[in-house]
């Protein structure tokens, strides 16, 4: 072992589990002649182990280990953009990986994903499953790079999950065949009152927008002699405004439209198999998880498009100077509001309701004392709901 390769070289020494010459094995290592001597010692212990004792070896240098981890940390900090690529979940120990992200950590190690179906189930007419359609998808995922395969993963989903399997309507869209006291419900008979210059312009954008629907349901009151005419106080002083009894209850059914979220299902399965292969292939489990993503409540904030959690900022920004595995932030930064006014808070419901599902909004929306979000009356209540929903929006679940 003291012996430097130059010597075993000039010596004509031999590999002790090959028989070939130490300068043949320096060849085929692809390591120089004139490598450092910390090197060579190193290049000496491999040339002398033997082959059942190599695999028990690293398959690379101290060196190159540092590197690589050197270089997730300086991507992330540089090119990943949080809230798109990784986000995090108020109480999670580090970040959750997103899709997003994932593929360009694939791009930036060279890895090109294979996709295999491993379980493609589907009973349309529900026949082995009561009468529910079902749909159960596994994929595996392969990531290559010439010729070899640093990492595989599997990600599964069915339409059993409760953000596909059902949906809450309304009374007037209960099908008849279904008994409504065997049904999960919420909301009930509320009192709605609103402003009598918001009835006259009946805005479906900015402060006070609500849904032409709403609208039209206070004129029609107004009308029948159903809604009471009374006075709110205002900054400016008393106002008038109209209330009126609606029945808001909504009820949770099986989803009839399974069928038409097959496609969704299946890319949802891809895309865990895909995150977890790269958290392998990459080593990068040291920085983020998988299993609170699709959490990734993130704990990184809010986002225009996406949403996750709140943060100062609604612009993505890139990692800042600090480690991957920042603390979470803070409860002030967390009550940060991403609207500015109603108009643009119902854009951004609707935008996390697509992604969480209607059975899990609805129900975030009950706890909150609602029924849409038009009924909030306080700003800090809607954004506490927003603030869950973008939460579960996060987690693997999520298409």
């Amino acid at each position: 072992m003291k012996r430097s390769i130059a010597n075993a070289i000039k010596s004509g020494d031999q590999d002790t589990e090959t028989g070939q010459p130490v300068a043949e094995v320096i060849a085929e290592s692809g390591v120089q002649r004139d490598t450092p001597e910390r090197k060579q010692t190193a290049l000496v212990a491999r040339y002398k182990a033997s082959r059942s004792e190599r695999a028990f070896l690293p398959a690379m240098s101290m060196e190159v280990a540092l590197a690589r981890r050197a270089a997730i940390v300086e991507f992330t900090r540089k090119i990943m953009v949080r809230d798109r690529d990784f986000g995090e979940i108020s109480g999670t120990g580090k970040p959750t990986l997103l899709k997003p992200g994932a593929e360009k950590l694939c791009n930036f190690f060279g890895l090109e994903p294979e996709f295999t179906p491993v379980v493609d189930e589907i009973d349309w007419t529900g026949a082995q499953h009561g009468g529910e359609t079902f749909c159960y998808v596994r994929y595996r995922c392969r990531l290559l790079r010439q010729g070899r395969i640093p990492g595989v993963g599997e990600g599964s989903c069915n339409s059993w999950e409760s953000r596909y399997r059902y949906r809450w309507v309304s009374t007037e869209y209960l099908r008849e065949d279904l008994d409504r006291t065997r049904l999960l419900k919420r909301g009930g008979h509320r009192t709605l009152c609103e402003f009598e210059f918001a009835i006259d312009r009946a805005d479906t954008t900015g402060v006070y927008a609500k849904p032409a629907e709403y609208w039209q349901k206070f004129k029609e009151a107004i009308t029948a002699g159903v809604a009471r005419r009374v006075e709110r106080d205002t900054r400016q002083g008393k106002a008038y405004a109209w209330e009126m009894d609606a029945d808001t209850t909504l009820y949770r059914i099986p989803n009839p439209d399974v069928a038409d979220l097959v496609n969704t299902i299946q890319k949802m399965a891809q895309k865990r198999a895909l995150v977890a292969a790269t958290l392998i292939a990459t080593s990068a489990s040291e920085f983020f998880t998988q299993d609170v993503e699709d959490t990734s409540g993130d704990s990184f904030g809010i986002t225009e498009a996406d949403g996750r959690l709140p943060r100062k900022s609604v612009t993505a920004e890139h990692v800042s100077a600090a480690p991957v595995h920042e603390e979470k932030p803070s409860d002030h930064t967390l009550l940060c509001k991403p609207w500015t006014n109603f108009g643009q808070m119902r854009q951004f419901f609707e935008q996390i309701r697509e992604r969480v599902g209607e059975t899990r909004y609805f129900e975030e929306l009950g706890i909150a004392g609602v029924d849409n979000p038009a009924e909030f009356r306080s700003a800090n209540k809607a954004l506490e709901c927003y603030a869950r929903l973008i939460q579960i929006a996060a987690l693997p679940e999520v298409a």
